[in-house]
């Protein structure tokens, strides 16, 4: 089974490649049509087709929301193209998961800001903000439209069944790749059903020791003597209270899965990057899934945002970062690449990656 960081690379190599692969990225695809492809998806969409331009957004803040966003994005890709050795990238990864989760989070915050919302302050109410964006009938489009619930799963396709007995490292192809991102998504949730079950438990010996602090207090003013405060062990919690606690528990969605990377790699075990690759491909592999699932992800936030607070208004902001930030001879690599998909007056821009 290998070591401990091996196995757990091998599960999220997986699982971004099956969140890439429902993005429409075969492993050996180029980007370019794969996004001109999505670009038409999105706006073919009946949400799409209901998407109106806000009366008062927050130009401001989408402006810095989007820039925060691309930003994230092009460090993601100009470390990934410095990246010269196995050990290197495996650092580069490291940090490419906390990039790509920070771009997404923006490009949400961007997206309701540019609908006339308010910029929330924490990732739990961002990630709330996510599922709100994509979880509907009328868009559809996966992975973003995918969700782990209390009942299930959301937005999975007609008719299909998910196989739960799916292993985490069976291989990836079209047939399997909804399976294992559903997957991903689960486990994403029982770990914060884990702890939400933890926390129930916490209150409930809160509460035990609540009440009998209070029984005490009454023996004592009718004069009894007081007795020593026993020792209140976490106590299980009955049916009814689990299943009010999971249900609790919110639909975790594509943002949660990020997040849960990025929490791994930075306080839990860094080292599924930086040493859990056993072979150089598997590293540059994941490299490229994370800048495949941000662009394509950033696209579907692009075209709605664009929507939603007018061409000349995004056009403005475009033209603002791509004088400013985006660095000459890298135009392959972020923004640069979808902007003629955002904003079609512009020139196409070619590259790889």
């Amino acid at each position: 089974m290998g070591t401990e960081p091996t196995g757990k690379f091998n599960t999220h190599e997986n699982y971004l490649r099956a969140f890439a692969q429902l993005a429409g990225f075969d492993y050996l695809s180029t980007p370019d049509p794969v996004l001109a492809a999505l670009a038409d998806d999105i706006r073919a969409t009946r949400a799409f087709a209901r998407a109106r331009p806000s009366a008062s957004p927050d130009i401001n803040q989408v402006r810095k929301s989007l820039a925060n966003a691309w930003g994230m994005e092009l460090l993601l890709g100009v470390s990934g193209e410095i990246a010269t050795d196995a050990e290197l990238l495996g650092l580069v990864n490291a940090q490419g998961v906390v990039q790509a989760y920070y771009a997404v989070y923006h490009a949400a915050q961007a997206l309701s800001v540019a609908r006339g919302g308010r910029r929330v302050e924490s990732h739990p109410a961002t990630q709330k903000q996510f599922a709100s964006l994509w979880m509907t009938p009328t868009f559809g489009v996966a992975p973003w439209c995918l969700a782990s619930t209390k009942d299930g799963y959301s937005g999975l396709p007609s008719g299909h069944s998910v196989d739960e007995t799916v292993h985490s490292w069976t291989s990836c192809t079209p047939d399997t790749c909804l399976d294992i991102a559903c997957k991903a998504l689960r486990t994403t949730r029982e770990g914060q059903f884990k702890d939400a079950i933890k926390k129930a438990r916490e209150q409930k010996r809160k509460k035990l020791r609540e009440a009998w602090k209070a029984e005490e207090e009454a023996r004592v003013r009718g004069g009894r003597r007081p007795r020593k405060e026993p020792s209140f062990s976490l106590p299980r919690l009955d049916p009814l209270e689990r299943r009010s606690a999971e249900a609790g528990v919110r639909a975790h969605t594509l943002i949660d899965y990020l997040y849960r990377l990025r929490i791994n790699a930075q306080y839990v075990d860094p080292s599924t990057f930086t040493e859990g690759a056993e072979m150089e491909y598997e590293s540059q592999g994941v490299h490229r899934d994370l800048q495949r699932l941000v662009a394509s992800t950033l696209l579907v936030h692009e075209i709605f945002i664009a929507a939603a607070i007018s061409g000349p208004a995004m056009t403005k902001i475009v033209s603002d970062w791509m004088a400013a930030r985006q660095p000459s001879g890298v135009g392959h690599i972020g923004f640069a690449r979808r902007r003629d998909l955002v904003l079609p007056s512009v020139s196409d821009v070619s590259g790889g990656f």
